[in-house]
């Protein structure tokens, strides 16, 4: 065209006229700036993941008005300092199609906007149908003209051609390099290539490394589960390892399982007809209203909210419950319609994780006992909310707890539970035996089957100042026989205790001479039984730790005479 009124001696080629000045192409997502547009295009797919040739093309009706469009779009963006996430299959219509102000360039002399991307794209389009799979690993890159030298050998890995420049292959010790040439955009896109292949390796390689980590922690799963059900090995393993696992580093994925158990409403049904359980809280909360008149009331799993009720009937100013399992929607309804909804405030969420409305309570009252006191491990949550919640002064609830143990002879329950496996419709079972003998058994012990004369405490925990790693406990255990009788099994139970200054104290007790509760006893049956004589005194050491594999359950020892014996709960 002509540049200089009609003189034809002026006229210059556009395509010569654009090489001869020095362009630069500034990117659409940063202030990186490049000297052609094809190495721009393919930095903004790498670093900021925007192939703006594959958003023009895909987009409705692509011409040259929706490229300029879209150009201008991105810039805009960036400059407002808006991040671009755009779905080509969902945005209708794209937002740089709706608003005139995009034909507007954002940059005055934008080059990217007067580039022959048209070309390029087709290029692209037609150099991306080949196939690509057997180009060599890249060195070093020299222009020549439109093209990339490429020097390669096919016994060379990327990583030793990347480190020399003229490298000799040690497979055959000569220079074996020979030269590729390549376009611009086929290196390029090449380069593109290669990048996502890295990606995809690395993903690999971490699926690898997580992979390995589950092997191993399977074997060790197996292992412990076969020294656990074969009581002969005990004497050959090593003392257990204390564990300082915690509840506060498990993942509310990791918690998932534990928590939907209580999703159900048949756990909370058994729990609330519990009488000696949920009356026990009853009479502690009415019998005590001063100690929860205008206080503020943290129930730590809170379940249907029965405790929370209870301390806002006796009188609480505010009561927080909080539950991570989902029974806690029907728990907002159950607090509505009994119209304490202005006093109880039902938080959804692990007491590790949720965030309160208050920097401290002034009392924690929480039914966190499970089998044997600390199966389920919930006692760490109620620890973890009185040392970010509770000062000094305030009051916990229950504020102590005992773990028992007493000696019972029941030759008929041990008969069905680990004889029987002796003779199964004429086949020998004798392997399960010892998968039976590994586990607690929880079950109602009938008192007349008790034959040490009292109760033998082993582990004594004070709420307001234990520890959480004092859940670990080791103990010995002296018992004095009452009768003649042959030892079957260990039992242990547990006792809580309310009580505070000026209190009206209250006693929950699972023992076997109190009330069946649904916590009943636990059962450790002995592999043979043990004669006793009356008076006799059979004493032992008994350990209890937190399961390596599962926090929420116990790993526990007992050492009864010459037995040592291992059982998980």
């Amino acid at each position: 065209m002509p540049l200089n009124g009609d003189n034809s001696d002026d006229e210059v080629d556009f395509d010569e006229w654009c090489e001869s000045i020095e362009l630069s192409y500034r990117c659409v997502a940063c202030p990186q700036q490049y000297s052609n547009a094809p190495s721009l295009i393919t930095h903004c797919v790498i670093s900021h993941g925007i192939d703006i040739l594959e958003l023009w093309a895909n987009s409705e009706g692509p011409d040259f008005y929706s490229y300029i469009r879209l150009i201008n779009y991105l810039r805009s963006c960036y400059r407002d300092g808006i991040g671009v996430s755009i779905d080509i299959g969902s945005s209708h219509p794209l937002p740089w199609l709706v608003d005139d102000k995009y034909l507007k360039p954002v940059f005055e002399e934008d080059a990217l906007l007067y580039w022959d991307f048209e070309s390029f794209y087709k290029s692209k389009h037609l150099n991306s149908c080949g196939d690509n799979s057997n180009l060599p690993p890249l060195t070093h890159e020299t222009s020549v003209n439109d093209t990339i030298v490429v020097d390669h050998c096919d016994h060379l890995q990327p990583s030793d051609m990347a480190e020399k420049k003229s490298p000799i292959c040690q497979h055959c010790q000569s220079d074996q390099r020979t030269t590729v040439r390549l376009t611009k955009s086929q290196y390029q896109e090449l380069v593109v290539k290669c990048k996502r292949a890295e990606d995809r390796v690395k993903d690999l390689e971490s699926q690898l490394t997580c992979s390995l980590s589950d092997i191993d922690t399977m074997r060790e799963v197996a292992k412990e589960m076969f020294e656990l059900g074969n009581p002969s090995l005990g004497d050959s393993q090593p003392p257990p390892q204390h564990i300082g696992h915690t509840l506060v580093s498990l993942s509310p994925c990791e918690d998932a399982a534990y928590f939907g158990s209580y999703a159900h409403y048949t756990i909370h049904e058994e729990m609330l007809k519990d009488k000696v359980r949920t009356e026990a809280y009853k009479d502690f909360i009415y019998g005590n209203p001063h100690l929860f008149e205008g206080k503020v009331v943290l129930d730590v799993g809170c379940g249907t909210g029965i405790l929370s009720m209870f301390a806002a009937r006796a009188g609480a100013k505010q009561v927080l419950a909080v539950d991570q399992s989902d029974i806690v929607y029907e728990t907002i309804d159950i607090v509505r319609e009994n119209g304490l909804e202005d006093v109880i405030s039902v938080i959804h969420g692990r007491i590790e994780d949720v965030t309160l409305p208050v920097d401290t309570v002034d009392v924690i009252i929480s039914e966190w006992m499970g089998y044997f006191l600390l199966f389920e491990s919930m006692l760490d949550s109620v620890l973890f909310a009185r040392d970010k919640w509770l000062p000094p002064e305030g009051l916990l609830f229950p504020n102590r707890c005992t773990i028992s143990l007493i000696a019972v002879s029941n030759p008929e329950r041990h008969t069905s539970r680990v004889q029987f496996w002796n003779d199964v419709y004429g086949f020998k079972m004798s392997c399960m035996s010892h998968r039976v003998l590994a586990e607690g058994c929880v079950c109602g012990v009938s008192v007349e089957n008790v034959i040490t004369k009292d109760k033998c405490v082993v582990a004594d925990f004070n709420l307001r100042t234990m520890k959480m790693e004092d859940v670990n406990f080791k103990s010995e255990f002296v018992m004095v026989v009452n009768r003649d009788a042959s030892c079957t099994s260990i039992i242990g139970y547990f006792d809580v205790y309310f009580s505070a200054d000026g209190s009206k104290a209250v006693h929950l007790s699972t023992a076997p001479d109190r009330p069946l509760t649904h916590w009943k006893q636990v059962v450790f049956l002995l592999p043979t039984p043990i004669h006793l004589k009356c008076g006799e005194v059979l004493c032992g050491v008994i350990s209890c730790l937190k399961n390596a594999k599962d926090p929420r359950s116990l790993a526990i020892e007992l050492r009864v005479r010459d037995l040592h014996l291992k059982y998980v709960l």
